[in-house]
């Protein structure tokens, strides 16, 4: 007895290690209380019906109050809550369309006009924005961005109500947090917002049954992204419905029969691509789209191949090469995230801006062979005596290469060394080769991969004389091709962008490549949206805004990464309000530049310059113009306006004529940041409001893009196609502009495979990123498809009366799509069973009604699967009672012999002497669980539990307590890994991020190796007649 409670105590102590070392973080504490406005915003929603949205996705339930690993609204109100955790839950097609919406968000890439559409599919009447996350922890969207997001016009809800006002949510109030976005427009993250707020969905659709009548079907060839699109965009009539996935009528023949081909609306979107995704966190979840041969791989075996909405592989997006047979890596991006614009493809297009990159150490902890690798096959024999490598350029956090390695068809070797002064020349370094003609080449890193800390790569292999590879991304045929039934159709192609004020990123598609398949001849009319470069030079911008007149160029060494308004041009427009912004490094030597096509004299120059928290004090700048300079220093009084402008005037000392003026920043007091996801020290950027002379030009605010019919943005079949760009791009520059063809619009197309081209221009400013085809059929048919929406009452949450005119009609469920839902009908008095439910839309239950007589009838539901969850409980019931029963009796039985050789004792725990082991028996067990720990824990932990087998039969066979001693060296073998742990964390105090497993490996193995030994001393002791 003593004994065991010994061991008892000595595992609580083990396992309270963690507790007592202090490796318990300090955000696990949390108050006993949930927030009092939590608690009055669930009271809100409780007076309320439909279902509530959840914004934005959460990795955890991290809040800034504490940590509660799940969210905390669902607990606390009686409402239906839909949110996206990192895992993917419910049906596969509500997850899909709510990742869809929640990852462009989290990525900065949202149109809010998808909003309201989600919110009608998924039945919310309402959303919970919750301002009070810790977003700097898993690198959620920050909660300006969210707000500002929800608030916008576009997303067409309406803020209802607030809790916790004048809320301030920074890691640190005593520190400066800032990130690119959170800078935009005067913004800051420690602006002060609502902690919870509510809006408003209009016109939300609440009810659990739907029904609809047969003849205004649409169709969709896409993932939840793609119908999302589709339906925001206008190619949908409002009215058509129900809406199907492709891949939902593929099986159900009784709708496919059902559907009239002359009256269904048939979208083929870009959505559904054959990629790899990873589940990691809830950004940048999928990768490069493959073509079909799968390549190119990401590099982890763990990331499972995605096939959209359950389409075979011919019914998917994919890509197609041309110009070379492959290029494949050994991995691409980082071995947290995916990131398709680091794609091997990158390296042979011809365009220096992209690259292959590859953050290469964790892929070699995770098990991926050989050092950093890229391979050519350019399909044919080709002769060079050079190619020349280019590392990526301006690509933050890439790491130069010292060497590299080239192989020429698997045998001929070359090593060349880069430039240690200038390792990222845009001339690149050439690779000397034998002249003998090759048609493969492999690339390969030779610095030592623990140097590697951070992305390698290339942005461009060059070999002279041959012409880079086209990528083209191949959209299925539509449907009504596949089965052979000609249908009115549709195609939206979106281009795949990031967040253009991110650093780290870049757009997975510079251009949008497209290849199409027209079922029949017809005329299509083109239109879509173009959006403003917002990493484009400041003088290409003001160009296509008309911001300053004509003659007159102001451009800027650097500005605020991906923010249009911080140009130049900025500090030319009477508004303290806005500013030239240098970006967060490098602050000091950033110039301010204008150039004007005449001269002007001037013998001073006025200056308001940012003194605020969130930027750098500029202290001094030099003055230059054609053949004068002067240096100035600022001494932070000048008189200070409403928006932290401090102005000096500076005396040029005497009358300069000129051209070109240029302002040098060449000493800052710095103020820093500390970056929300790196932690590290970062310093802030500085600003320049104001710039003002004699002669100075005047820019004007003007946010819009004159109508302009231009045709060197797209082209169809190597065509140009002329559009009319127009709009306004809004003051932070990021609202997309409309075109629409003009000039031979509508154009035909014939019967076969098409190809349509959206190259940006750098010059223009301008990127096209959605393109609309409508064929002159499908254009009719949406004049005249209207869809009767049959009247449900007495609606429960599983039944609902249903008024019909005897006509055939489709029955809608709003739960989460499953074939478990059993539906059926009964009318006059007869029942009909339904049977399974199909997936219909982006996220419920369908089944066809057949014609029967008019009048009302009765619609029930049932969740099939439940009969067994009811068989299981009573079960365990019985189970229960069965065991109370047992252990009254056994309070009875003392102690009895049974006679077949087992004993009843009534001692609760055995004697050290008790602990006996066969040898032979415990050889047998080892042998049996050495598969399994071989299968589940691989070489190194079958390798352990072989050893410590053997080594515990020789110590049973040979000495007469050494079956004792076999019994500890499980708990002895756990009891060294706990302490690997606690070394390693005290002694070398590694650094927690995704190779943070990797440091606990043999503690890893251990604790596997105590577990299946544990086992197999289990197994030997019931092998034994006489088991205790």
């Amino acid at each position: 007895m003593t004994i065991s409670l010994g061991f008892i105590a000595v595992f609580a102590l083990a396992i309270s290690g963690p507790y007592l070392n202090g490796f318990i973080a300090p955000r696990f504490s949390r108050p006993a209380n949930i927030p009092q406005e939590w608690r009055d915003a669930a009271s809100y929603l409780n007076e309320g019906q439909g279902r509530v949205l959840l914004l934005p996705g959460q990795d955890f339930g991290s809040y800034r109050w504490g940590h509660t690993l799940d969210p905390v609204l669902p607990g606390l109100t009686d409402r239906e809550v839909v949110w996206r955790e990192l895992v993917p839950q419910g049906g596969a097609t509500g997850s899909d369309l709510l990742a869809a919406l929640d990852r462009q968000l989290q990525e900065g890439v949202l149109d809010p006009e998808l909003i309201v559409p989600l919110c009608h599919w998924l039945g919310v009447s309402q959303i919970v924005v919750a301002n009070d996350l810790e977003y700097e922890r898993y690198r959620t969207v920050l909660p300006g961005e969210m707000m500002r997001t929800l608030s916008d016009p576009r997303a067409g809800v309406r803020l209802a109500a607030t809790f916790g006002d004048g809320y301030v949510n920074v890691p640190d109030a005593s520190r400066v947090f800032e990130t690119e976005s959170s800078l935009r427009n005067g913004q800051s993250t420690s602006m002060a917002l609502p902690q919870i707020a509510i809006f408003d969905v209009p016109n939300p659709e609440v009810g659990r049954f739907a029904a609809r009548s047969i003849g205004s079907e649409a169709i969709v060839l896409g993932d939840g992204l793609g119908m999302l699109s589709a339906s925001a965009s206008g190619l949908l009539n409002p009215s058509t419905g129900p809406l199907f996935s492709e891949s939902q009528l593929v099986g159900w023949d009784a709708a496919l029969a059902t559907v009239d081909p002359l009256k269904v609306e048939q979208v083929v979107t870009d959505t559904n691509r054959l990629h790899e995704s990873r589940y990691y966190s809830l950004r940048e979840n999928n990768g490069a789209t493959l073509q079909l041969t799968g390549e190119p791989r990401s590099g982890l075996t763990t990331d499972y191949l995605s096939t959209g909405q359950k389409s075979p592989l011919n019914r998917l997006t994919t890509t197609r090469l041309e110009g070379v047979a492959s290029i494949t890596a050994n991995a691409y991006g980082n071995a947290n995230t995916l990131n398709p614009e680091d794609r091997p493809s990158n390296a042979f297009d011809g365009d220096p801006k992209t690259s292959w990159r590859v953050d290469y150490e964790p892929f070699s902890v995770a098990g991926v062979e050989g050092p950093p690798t890229i391979s050519l096959d350019l399909g044919r024999p080709v002769s060079s005596n050079q190619i020349v490598l280019l590392q990526p350029q301006g690509r933050v956090g890439t790491i130069p290469v010292r060497t590299y390695k080239v192989v020429l068809d698997g045998s001929r070797s070359f090593t060349v060394t880069t430039d240690p002064n200038n390792p990222f020349s845009e001339k690149g370094t050439s690779v000397v080769l034998d002249s003998q003609p090759f048609s493969r080449v492999d690339v390969s890193v030779l610095d030592p991969i623990d140097e590697l800390k951070g992305p390698v790569g290339l942005a461009e292999i060059t070999i002279p004389g041959v012409s880079p590879l086209v990528e083209w991304v191949s959209v299925p045929p539509p449907f009504g091709m596949v089965i052979g039934t000609p249908m009115p159709v549709g195609f939206l192609f979106q281009r795949w962008r990031a967040s253009p004020t991110e650093p780290v990123r870049s757009d997975p598609e510079p251009a949008l490549r497209r290849i199409f398949t027209v079922p029949a001849n017809d005329s299509y009319s083109l239109r879509g949206t173009v959006r403003l470069d917002r990493r484009a030079n400041d003088a290409a911008i003001d160009s296509v805004l008309g911001t300053l007149p004509r003659g007159t160029v102001a451009t800027s060494s650097e500005r605020l990464f991906g923010y249009p308004a911080a140009r130049a041009s900025s500090a030319l427009d009477d508004d303290p309000a806005t500013s030239w912004t240098t970006p967060f490094t490098g602050v000091v030597g950033q110039s301010w530049s204008l150039k004007l096509d005449h001269s002007i004299s001037l013998d001073s120059i006025e200056i308001a310059t940012a003194d605020l928290p969130n930027r750098s004090l500029i202290t001094s700048v030099e003055v230059k113009t054609d053949n004068f300079s002067k240096s100035f220093g600022l001494d932070g009084n000048g008189p200070i306006d409403a928006f932290g402008n401090r102005t000096y005037r500076l005396d040029l000392g005497r009358s300069v004529t000129a051209q070109d003026l240029q302002i040098v920043i060449t000493g800052i007091t710095p103020r820093t940041s500390k970056d929300l996801y790196s932690k590290s020290e970062s310093i802030l950027p500085a600003s320049i409001a104001e710039i003002r002379f004699q002669g100075a030009p005047r820019a004007s605010i003007s946010n819009s893009v004159a109508p302009q019919c231009r045709d060197d943005l797209v082209a169809v079949d190597g065509i140009p196609i002329p559009i009319l760009v127009k709009g306004d791009v809004g003051s932070l520059g990021d609202l997309p502009l409309q075109f629409v063809g003009c000039g031979s619009n509508p154009f035909t197309l014939s019967a076969g495979e098409h190809r349509i081209v959206a190259v940006n221009q750098p010059s223009s400013a301008l990127q096209v990123d959605q393109t609309i085809l409508s064929s002159a059929l499908l254009n009719s048919v949406q004049g005249q498809v209207s869809a009767s929406q049959l009247e449900v009452s007495a609606a429960t949450n599983d039944s609902a009366q249903i008024d019909t005119n005897g006509s055939a009609f489709w029955l809608q469920y709003n739960q989460s799509s499953n074939a478990g839902w059993e539906a059926a009908i009964k009318e006059n008095g007869k029942t009909e069973s339904l049977g399974n439910a199909h997936p219909m839309g982006p996220f419920a239950n369908g089944w066809l009604v057949s014609a029967g007589s008019s009048g009302s009838i009765e619609a029930t539901v049932q969740w099939a699967p439940q009969r067994w969850v009811t068989a299981s409980l009573i079960i365990s019931i019985i189970g229960l009672l069965g065991c109370i029963l047992i252990v009254f009796i056994s309070r009875r039985l003392k102690s009895q012999t049974i006679e077949v050789g087992y004993r009843v004792s009534s001692a609760p725990f055995p004697s050290i002497s008790s602990l006996k082991i066969n040898a032979r028996s415990f050889a047998w067990a080892i042998a049996a669980v050495a598969p399994v720990a071989l299968l589940l824990g691989g070489v190194a932990v079958m390798a352990g539990v072989l050893l410590f087998g053997i080594i515990g039969v020789v110590v049973a066979s040979k000495f007469s307590r050494g079956s004792i001693a076999v019994h500890f060296v499980p708990s002895i073998l756990l009891g060294l890994a706990i302490t690997i742990v606690i070394a390693t964390v005290k002694i070398t105090h590694p650094s927690v991020n995704i190779l943070w497993p990797s440091k606990f490996e043999v503690a890893n193995i251990l604790s596997l190796v105590s577990l299946f030994l544990l086992l197999a001393l289990i197994l030997a002791d019931r092998s034994e007649p006489d088991s205790k």
